[in-house]
């Protein structure tokens, strides 16, 4: 697409980045990422510029491998197939939005939709952080109806992956301009 779009980038940090940041200096002799860590897909932009490069991840979850996931919720640490019933219920709800389409009226929230099957409003946030996040939405700007849309369309993978020793690489990387 060379020469076909003329492209300003607006920051309004002093850095490039975004959410993409490091920070050296902590405890650790090692740079510590904040802000978006995970290539969500291999076959994502980012996920193939890393194969690209060659930079060694590290694969963290990936959805289609069942029962290796946990979530950790209020400092504990829950296996995907937990007997916890609040969190049974709170996982067998959002699995209902990937494998239905159950939402009549578009302007629903997910916290809305939580609530009408029973989900204790503990789990609201989380599942903002779940699946508004994603789309870098709020529970209140982004419809469940779109946010299931956009799930669906997802064609990037199901695997998700950290750099193996920073995001640094990648900002390296940016500020030298994106291959084509």
């Amino acid at each position: 697409y060379a020469g076909s779009y003329e492209v300003v980038v607006l920051e309004a940090a002093e850095r490039l980045g975004g959410r993409v940041r490091v920070e050296s200096g902590f405890l650790s002799a090692r740079p510590i990422d904040i802000g978006g860590e995970y290539i969500h897909g291999m076959n994502s932009v980012l996920g193939r510029l890393a194969q690209a490069e060659k930079w060694e991840l590290k694969e963290t979850f990936n959805f289609d491998v069942p029962k290796r996931e946990a979530l950790l919720f209020e400092g504990r640490l829950y296996p995907f197939d937990t007997k916890d019933p609040e969190v049974k219920k709170f996982m067998d709800v959002m699995h209902i939005l990937k494998d239905e389409c159950p939402v009549v009226d578009p302007d629903m929230r997910l916290s809305e939709f939580l609530a009408s099957h029973g989900v204790s409003p503990r789990f609201f946030k989380l599942g903002e952080s779940l699946y508004c996040r994603t789309y870098g939405a709020s529970d209140a700007q982004i419809s469940l109806k779109e946010a299931t849309r956009e799930d669906r369309a997802w064609t990037y993978g199901s695997d998700n992956h950290r750099m193996f020793r920073s995001n640094q690489l990648l900002l390296e990387r940016l500020v030298r301009g994106i291959p084509h």
